[in-house]
């Protein structure tokens, strides 16, 4: 996962680097690269899997109430399920928590993301919500003024991810399937 994506990275920024010293003349005249010569990583392989309509509605008829935020922020704003909902484990000792109901902003239309809930910690950011998100909103029983964690228990820790696996997907739960489907 993060390490793959580390070395790919790491890989580009090389070649792109070299690609840049040739064309400025201080790279040398090689037709391929030092870096381009780097063996690339190899990819993780799974399926990406991306609901439908019907199996998110499917997904929506099966999900237990308290983590109907949960699904709704996920597929209709793209939210990370670590920023959602308190992270388990090692992620709880680095101050990380989940999303207050008291940074989605009914007025601007937005959730204003704070860095300690953030991917990395490291910036803040605001994602703008359309119709279909504030209704997913209002069926979760998310409403204006409300207070506090927006989801205050783990869908994974608490075994929800587990059980929708097998009951809407008959097996495991898609790798990041909420995130996929909201980018498609």
């Amino acid at each position: 996962g993060v390490e793959w994506k580390r070395k790919q990275d790491i890989r580009a920024a090389l070649v792109q680097f070299w690609r840049w010293a040739r064309r400025d003349g201080i790279g040398g005249n090689d037709v391929v690269t030092t870096a381009e010569r780097l063996p690339e990583v190899a990819t993780e392989n799974y399926d990406q899997c991306i609901l439908t309509p019907l199996g998110l509605q499917a997904l929506g008829a099966q999900v237990e109430v308290e983590f109907r935020s949960w699904l709704v922020l996920g597929c209709f704003a793209g939210m990370r399920p670590e920023e959602i909902s308190p992270p388990p484990g090692k992620e709880k000792k680095k101050n990380k928590r989940g999303l207050h109901c008291e940074e989605i902003d009914w007025v601007f239309r937005c959730i204003r993301v704070p860095k300690c809930v953030a991917k990395g910690g490291k910036r803040a950011r605001v994602i703008p919500f359309n119709d279909a998100l504030e209704a997913g909103l209002e069926w979760a029983g998310i409403r204006p003024g409300m207070t506090g964690p927006i989801c205050p228990l783990n869908p994974t820790k608490e075994g929800e991810t587990a059980r929708l696996g097998k009951t809407v997907f008959g097996g495991e739960w898609p790798k990041d399937v909420c995130r996929h489907s909201y980018g498609s």
